[in-house]
């Protein structure tokens, strides 16, 4: 092997190890939670109570598909 065939391979291979696989990727993800919605709860508040981020909320409505945010009704259970 030549010297720019060795650094030519060296560097693939950093470049390989900087970008994380996406089985790595996924074991970093949080997991979500079943919760079933109480009496009181909004999804603000368990926004804030379970997840950190600017879009968290936003996250929250869209991976539970729910049609009105305002309206959660006890005894649903939704992923958080």
């Amino acid at each position: 092997m030549t010297r720019l065939e060795s650094v030519i391979a060296a560097l693939a291979l950093v470049g390989a190890m900087s970008q994380p696989s996406s089985a790595v990727a996924q074991a970093n993800a949080p997991a979500m939670v079943r919760y079933t919605v109480k009496t009181g709860d909004t999804l603000l508040g368990l926004t804030a109570q379970y997840l950190t981020g600017a879009n968290a909320y936003d996250q929250l409505v869209k991976a539970n598909n729910v049609p009105d945010p305002e309206r959660i009704y006890p005894g649903r259970v939704i992923l958080v």
